[in-house]
This record gives structure tokens, sequence and C-alpha cells, in this order.
């Protein structure tokens, strides 16, 4: 990515505010914060601060879904956090049905990313 870039978050349908000199890591991306001072950027920035990185990463249910846009279109995301030196913490949403599926029908996941892997593993030390 250009390191002069910056995408446009969009929240509840407003503009909020621009994540500066992304850095992407597969899905997820990091920057830093700049709210448009809006009442809408108030509220999500107040928000966002009471995420904590440790339960959204658990539980993405927890997250905030936000709308990122920058030249090349427009995609889903979700906010993980913002810290209090105002880096934004997001991920990419690819397929937002099957994340609408997993995450949004209740608060908790329905699954998370170790669960398939531990009940392998629990099956497979089972037979032993």
């Amino acid at each position: 990515m250009n390191p002069d870039e910056k995408i446009t978050i969009i929240w509840q349908g407003e503009e909020v505010g621009v994540l500066l000199n992304p850095m992407p890591d597969m899905w997820y991306l990091d920057g830093s914060w700049v709210s448009n001072n809006s009442v809408a950027a108030n509220a999500f920035e107040a928000l966002a601060k009471k995420l904590e990185v440790k339960e959204t990463s658990k539980d993405w249910g927890k997250g905030i879904d936000v709308q990122l846009k920058d030249e090349a279109g427009q995609i889903r995301g979700l906010v993980l956090c913002l810290t209090e030196q105002h880096s934004l913490y997001l991920r990419r949403i690819t397929y937002p049905a099957k994340f609408d599926k997993e995450y949004r029908s209740n608060s908790k996941p329905v699954l998370n990313k170790t669960s398939l892997f531990q009940q392998m593993l629990n099956f497979i030390v089972s037979r032993k």
C-alpha cells in the first residue's frame, strides 16, 4: 500500500474519519485514526475506545461494523480496537453473508478460530 494512502471509515451510513497509512496483514489493517469530529465520529470513537482487542479477536460479534472506502472501492470491515495513541485496528470482511451468519446472529460467534482445530485434536487424542 502507498504510504500516503488513506481509507475513509463509514459507520452507520456516515463518514466518521480516515485511517492514514494503513498497514495490511492478510485480512487485517491498522493505521492512524483521524476523526472528522462530527457527532457521529465522536460517538464512534467513544465506542471504539472501549473495545479490547483480546475480546474482539476471540468474538468478532463484539466488534464495530464499518465500511472501508478508498480509490479502489468499498469493502466491509470490523473495528477490533482503537488505542489511546489513535491507532485503529480492523479486520476486512471478505464474505459478509458468511460473517453475518456466524457472528451477527447473536453476540457470540458460532465458530471461533480454534474450536474446529481443538475438536479435531481432542478426537485424535481420545482415540489413542
